[in-house]
């Protein structure tokens, strides 16, 4: 039976999360998980280094002529159309000599938005994700990083793995400043609507060989893409909270909302005073499943909590356990 401890809706506020959750404390010899203080400053998203890394999906590469362009096609079923003279130096220049080369990153499932920490919400509110797409080009020798020409645009189709909808607008990833490096996770990231809010054409055909249907983004943008649309704002939402023991704190965990029935995922923002993990706006008898991923020196840790139904104002616990970077993977890929 799940456990669920309601809090009173006229209290719904972040220290409704001081409950008696966290009563049992575990102490570990000479090991990080007996640092159980909360910082009230950014976490140091550094530590999630080896976790970040470990969970990144496969990034396609593939080399063309850069004053020609090409049309790519990856192993998997996503497709990259480059028009020839559309790429521009950082000198602002048209690049019409020499190899040039293009990375994709294509996260198409809710384990994948977790994987790269990328939730499908804009500000505070929460978006349906058909895919997320990362871009870059660059000089296949020197690594400088190519734009799109203004008057020109890149084309991407890629499939639909549910059903084709209609309504999907293109959506561009507002990143850090400066970009994050490496493998550090940027708590900054969010996605913005595209000025052009026109809905993105879809498509119906082979690929790769099978017949299948997606949707098409064409853009002079690079780097974060998605095709999303906002859910529909229900008048009856809630603020969900989430509790952990006591040697999981903001400083070694992450936590995301998961819908059951479409593809959103929600970062959910710990509050060091409460010291749980919280979001807003989200539907009362919504069908979710909250997910947390720890980083504790050199172990990683997992946990899951299925939701059948979200009560008003109330606070669920998870309960993370010691897992393998493999066993992380196996885990989201089922969400």
């Amino acid at each position: 039976m799940k456990k669920i401890i309601s809090i009173a809706f006229a209290s719904l506020t972040l220290m409704a999360c001081n409950k008696e959750f966290s009563e049992q404390f575990n102490t570990y010899n000479n090991n990080e998980l007996n640092d159980t203080v909360w910082t009230a400053t950014k976490s140091n998203m550094d530590k999630f280094a080896d976790l970040a890394k470990g969970l990144t999906p496969v990034t396609f590469g593939e080399s063309f002529d850069a004053g020609n362009g090409d049309t790519i096609n990856f192993n998997e079923p996503i497709s990259i159309e480059i028009p020839k003279g559309s790429l521009v130096n950082n000198a602002g220049r048209t690049q019409d000599t020499g190899r040039a080369r293009v990375e994709l990153l294509w996260l198409r499932k809710k384990g994948d938005f977790i994987k790269c920490f990328k939730a499908t919400t804009s500000g505070d509110n929460i978006l349906e994700s058909a895919g997320e797409v990362f871009v870059r080009m660059y000089h296949y020798y020197s690594g400088q990083e190519y734009a799109i020409h203004n008057s020109s645009a890149i084309t991407i189709k890629f499939r639909e793995n549910y059903t084709l909808k209609n309504n999907l607008q293109l959506f561009q990833g507002k990143e850090s400043n400066p970009i994050a490096a490496g493998n550090r996770i940027d708590t900054a990231h969010t996605w913005n609507r595209c000025a052009d809010s026109s809905y993105l054409p879809t498509w119906q055909g082979l690929m790769n060989g099978a017949n299948m249907y997606g949707y098409v983004i064409r853009t002079n943008q690079l780097r974060w893409l998605g095709a999303s649309r906002f859910i529909e704002k229900s008048a009856n939402t809630t603020n969900l909270y989430s509790v952990l023991p006591q040697n999981f704190t903001n400083k070694n965990t992450l936590v995301f909302l998961v819908f059951k029935n479409m593809q959103s995922v929600v970062a959910m923002t710990p509050d060091a005073a409460s010291r749980c993990f919280w979001t807003k706006n989200i539907p009362v008898g919504a069908a979710v499943k909250l997910v947390s991923l720890s980083q504790i020196g050199n172990s990683f840790y997992y946990g899951e909590k299925e939701i059948s139904s979200v009560a008003k104002g109330s606070a669920y616990k998870i309960e993370p356990a010691k897992k393998t970077i493999s066993e992380i993977i196996t885990a989201l890929n089922n969400l």
